[in-house]
């Protein structure tokens, strides 16, 4: 699958609720901007999932736009939640000591 791209695309799309408090929560949580959380999560789910995604385009496929952003996002929190926990914990400690 060829993954080069020169110039910015735009992706419209629409999410959920849940979908769009855990994409706040990020971008509160790392400080960055929802496009560049956007570009990481996609970059971090297609390094860990090409070859999935390489057999579903073999398949023939229609790609659903929402579903895909969907499980994208749902799948970074999901490999990622651990983490996310931790530091919220060590931050939480660190602002607030008893």
């Amino acid at each position: 699958m060829e993954r080069t791209c020169n110039y910015p695309i735009e992706i419209k799309f629409k999410i959920d609720l849940n979908t769009e408090l855990l994409l706040n929560e990020l971008c509160d949580l790392l400080k960055k901007d929802r496009s560049k959380i956007l570009r990481l999560i996609i970059a971090d789910f297609f390094d860990r999932n090409l070859d999935l995604i390489d057999k579903y385009k073999e398949t023939g496929n229609k790609l659903d736009r929402e579903k895909l952003v969907e499980s994208i996002l749902r799948d970074f929190y999901g490999y990622n939640r651990q983490t996310m926990n931790e530091y919220l914990r060590f931050k939480n400690e660190k602002d607030n000591p008893k």
